[in-house]
């Protein structure tokens, strides 16, 4: 006899785990996205960060490729823009990608990292040493 899926899937047997939905993480596409927001809250509390958006705008680079950051930042001293792209890890074409769009975004493009519980800034892209 064979089981019905729901079942199987409520005793837990032969199902893979289900992957987190946007709706699940609040509307964003990772739990890594969703933690850095949570990280400028608290940055925006603290009077470090004036404001921010997620996901606000998707620029044509050369070529016709689309690039949409994760988020921009407006932080407060100095009074600067960047533009930020959260990584759990960074994939060739990612990188190839990133090059592509820093010089069309104007702003600087900074790549986000979490590295045993701390946040990471790299360099901006397409600066020297930093593909």
């Amino acid at each position: 006899m064979k089981l019905p899926a729901e079942i199987l899937r409520r005793c837990g047997i032969g199902i893979a785990p289900r992957r987190a939905t946007r709706a699940m993480l609040g509307g964003f596409r990772s739990k890594l996205e969703r933690d850095y927001r949570d990280h400028l809250r608290l940055l925006q509390l603290g009077g470090v960060v004036t404001a921010w958006a997620y996901e606000p705008e998707t620029f044509v680079c050369a070529g016709g490729t689309r690039y949409t950051p994760d988020f921009i930042v407006w932080w407060a001293n100095p009074n600067r823009v960047e533009v930020i792209e959260v990584k759990g890890h960074w994939w060739a074409k990612d990188r190839v990608r990133m090059r592509e769009a820093a010089p069309v975004i104007g702003w600087p493009l900074i790549v986000v990292r979490r590295v045993h519980g701390q946040w990471v800034y790299d360099a901006p892209v397409g600066e020297k040493g930093n593909p």
